[in-house]
């Protein structure tokens, strides 16, 4: 079934800002380092799988491509991964998407499953001892993104950045009474296996890297975001990282899919297939082409799923219970969340806007109406906007801020709100420089927020406003905006009312 992602979000990710070296001081002399430092710099690097070659970019030496499981093919569909095949000379690297669908192409679909592979971003000068290590989960809602970076600057932060791919939409999360069968009482999450599998790729090769196995932290946005909680929540994951970044995405909102809500999509998949009359069901699936499984016609909505293997406790229940992976937490979302998903109303009238309240809330409009009312908006798509921000992104980071807390996390809630902060806009400067002088000033107060956490498990240090840890009294925050500082009582109406609802 394919999924539309917002213009607004793969212009985020894919379009990184540019400067000039007088605009852009920090980054360009951090990347501005003279030919006598090349030949400390090992482009060939030995893995436990073989070698592997990598390059001098602008800001980074980039070793992509890496593969870190075998392709999923054949029998390996529907099947957690598993180690690739040694090889002797270092392979040409083959930018890959894992198959999704895309506008782009006539076919509608792009992408190859033989998909997992990582990319390595490290300093570009050879460092004195081993650095910390942040792999990014990119989101796309489970069926779309990569773990692409067209340029990471993080690296000259002193941190080393691996991004990873993994298996999307029904390739990545199909579960059916077979497939769990045969999986030992799994299926649905190989995606998230996928993950898992990359961090112990991590553990056991970042070293040769320069990278300290002992300091890893997992960040990612939307659903990477999610798919970071999910390793926070899967005990098969334990010491595998130390601290975790989530970004716009969690697992306190939607709530999380059951195997046997998970299975019966499956079935309804195997069966607009024709798969379900054949003998071997899982073998007929296995034989037809990714385009036949991702245009199969139904609706159908891909994501992890509670197994009781994977995951062995129910998500809320594990954290009460303080048997998840405890580690100091990062967690936040933007101020605009909701817009890129609103565009369509923009000639909303304050009519339309209160009869859509009334219907899809009858029960809570007038209290609704209250909290969002059009004369506190600049139209009534702002605040509807403002409303899914709210209820769907800004309001669940408190939840994970407060129930990690009382589990014993140490926690830093964020509230980004530079400019068009909307979906994933952080990205750009997160992960780019920006154009334009204050533009910059926030891009490196997230680098160096974000590496400093990386590095300690606490975003504070050097001249930056202090970051207060997340108290369930005061609901502290950071701000990342037009102003940086710090507030408190983050939200406390608008989310107050959302968690009740």
């Amino acid at each position: 079934m394919k999924t539309t992602s917002t213009a607004l979000v793969a212009l985020c990710l894919l379009n990184w800002a540019s400067c000039s070296k007088t605009e852009c001081p920090r980054e360009e002399q951090d990347a501005a380092v003279g030919e006598e430092s090349f030949a400390e710099i090992p482009l060939l690097v030995e893995t436990e799988y073989g070698p592997v070659r990598g390059v001098i970019g602008d800001s980074s030496r980039i070793f992509r491509g890496i593969a870190y499981a075998a392709p999923p093919v054949g029998a390996l569909r529907f099947a957690a991964p598993q180690p690739p095949k040694k090889w002797s000379e270092p392979p040409e690297p083959v930018p890959t998407l894992c198959p999704q669908f895309s506008e782009e192409v006539v076919t509608g679909i792009i992408g190859d499953e033989a998909c997992l592979t990582l990319d390595v971003w490290t300093p570009i000068k050879a460092p004195d001892g081993l650095l910390p290590v942040m792999v990014w989960i990119h989101g796309g809602g489970y069926t779309a993104g990569s773990g692409y970076l067209a340029e990471a600057f993080l690296p000259t932060r002193d941190v080393i950045v691996v991004a990873v791919n993994y298996r999307l939409g029904v390739l990545g999360f199909l579960a059916h009474p077979a497939l769990t069968e045969e999986g030992g009482g799994t299926s649905g999450n190989y995606g998230i296996e996928d993950q898992r599998f990359a961090l112990e790729w991590v553990r056991d090769n970042i070293e040769a890297f320069g990278g300290d196995p002992d300091n890893v932290t997992i960040f990612g946005e939307s659903a990477g975001g999610a798919a970071v909680a999910s390793q926070l929540w899967s005990s098969r994951s334990a010491g595998l990282f130390h601290r975790a970044i989530m970004q716009s995405g969690n697992l306190f909102g939607r709530g999380v899919k059951t195997l046997e809500d998970a299975e019966a999509q499956g079935e309804r998949l195997a069966a607009a297939l024709a798969c379900d009359t054949e003998p071997d069901v899982v073998d007929c699936l296995r034989s037809l082409s990714f385009d036949q499984l991702l245009n199969a016609p139904i609706v159908a909505s891909y994501r992890p799923c509670f197994d009781g293997v994977v995951f062995e406790k129910e998500f809320l229940t594990a954290i009460k219970n303080r048997e998840i992976n405890l580690v100091p937490t990062m967690v936040g979302s933007n101020s605009l969340e909701g817009l890129g998903f609103v565009l369509d109303l923009v000639d909303m009238t304050e009519e339309q806007y209160i009869d859509r309240i009334e219907t899809t809330y009858p029960e809570n409009a007038d209290e609704l109406l209250s909290l969002y009312p059009v004369s506190k908006y600049i139209t009534p798509q702002y605040a509807y906007s403002a409303m899914m921000s709210h209820g769907s992104f800004n309001c669940s980071c408190r939840r994970a801020a407060r129930a990690l807390t009382e589990a014993g996390a140490d926690v830093y809630l964020y509230y980004y709100s530079w400019g068009w902060a909307f979906h994933a806009a952080e990205l750009a400067l997160l992960f780019g420089v920006g154009a334009f002088p204050e533009e910059q000033v926030v891009s490196s107060a997230l680098k160096d927020y974000w590496t400093q956490f990386a590095k300690t498990g606490n975003p504070n240090g050097g001249e930056l406003p202090q970051w207060p840890r997340f108290e369930t009294e005061s609901e502290s925050y950071m701000n990342i905006g037009f102003s940086i500082e710090a507030g408190s009582g983050f939200l406390r109406d608008e989310c107050d009312f959302w968690d009740e609802l």
